[in-house]
């Protein structure tokens, strides 16, 4: 899939997700986005030379780093919820029992390997093969829906999805359910371009009779 295909795709799924960002905030992140897909780097420098642009090089890597630091551009919101699951709200909680805060622990070291090895599927493994991306989907997949599941059955063990201390709200969702419907809108979005987009394309062609 081209870059300028790429771009309009992330442009539409962004603005579905977000719509406050204005329209130089989602053109920023679709073409941050699109560098990192197509050169699979998280280097500024490396995710630059993807975007078709006339721009000098340098120029596009100051303008992927202004919108980083842009304080508009609430990135800590990607991965506040992590850090505040090792914080006094939840895994240096007082008044947890120290074998709930056992249990937190051995969830957050699997789901930080998980995610060691999901990028070791998606961006290092060799030969590139699209039953890395499959397996790595179908994995974070297991993790996602392992939280609706626990949602729904929280009545059955006395749980909450809602901490009212220390939970934000974010659109008028609590954030643990904005954050895990935004996750679930990309999962399925990403089922569906594997399926659509990608596979197809990888499919080897099929040599002409002569």
């Amino acid at each position: 899939m081209s870059a300028n295909h790429l771009y309009h795709t992330w442009f539409h799924r962004i603005e579905q997700l977000w719509p406050g960002l204005r329209v130089t905030q989602l053109r920023n992140f679709a073409w941050l986005l699109v560098g990192i897909c197509l050169s699979h780097s998280v280097h500024l420098n490396d995710i630059a030379e993807q975007i078709p642009s006339r721009a000098k090089l340098l120029s596009l890597t100051r303008r992927l780093s202004r919108f980083l630091d842009n304080q508009h551009v609430r990135v800590r919101q990607l991965y506040g919820p992590i850090a505040r699951d090792l914080s006094a709200t939840h895994l240096l909680n007082p008044s947890w029992v120290g074998h709930a805060r056992f249990h937190l622990a051995w969830a957050l070291v699997f789901m930080g390997l998980s995610g060691l090895c999901n990028l070791y599927l998606i961006w290092f493994r060799r030969p590139h093969q699209l039953s890395s991306l499959y397996i790595s989907w179908a994995w974070q997949a297991c993790n996602i829906f392992g939280f609706w599941g626990a949602a729904v059955l929280e009545g059955a063990y006395g749980g909450s999805i809602v901490d009212p201390e220390f939970h934000l709200t974010i659109l008028g969702l609590n954030e643990n359910v904005f954050a895990f419907a935004s996750l679930t809108t990309i999962l399925l979005v990403s089922i569906v371009y594997l399926k659509t987009g990608l596979e197809p394309s990888m499919r080897p062609q099929s040599s002409m009779p002569s």
